[in-house]
């Protein structure tokens, strides 16, 4: 398993399990969910989601300079949440998967193409 799959799994097992904590008030989103919240419940959602990467990246497979950390470092919440949506509306037949599953990849492919 490449180190990219485990952290995709490690984020979603996370993102599973704070969905069961009722008094965080965590949510799952199936990614058609997610498309349909406001602005600000996106950039909460993909805030978490780079926040419990990059805490799951130093924990378990720490890299000096993280590409993804990197990247998401020279963008504001706002600039990431509106890439993600993007990407995310660009790539329909992926809906099937939730946003944390995405979010990794949809990372990788803007921070390489700036897309």
């Amino acid at each position: 398993m490449t180190a990219i799959k485990a952290l995709r799994a490690i984020v979603t097992g996370i993102v599973l399990a704070c969905a069961s904590a009722a008094p965080a008030g965590a949510e799952f989103w199936q990614t058609q969910v997610f498309l349909q919240q406001p602005q600000d419940h996106q950039r909460a959602y993909v805030s978490g989601l780079l926040d419990m990467y990059q805490h799951t990246r130093a924990a378990l497979a720490p890299v000096p300079r993280d590409p993804i950390w990197e990247c998401a470092r020279q963008m504001n919440g706002e600039a990431i949440r509106a890439r993600f949506i993007e990407w995310v509306l660009a790539e329909p037949a992926l809906w099937r998967f939730s946003p944390a599953d995405l979010f990794l990849q949809a990372m990788q492919d803007i921070c390489r193409t700036g897309r």
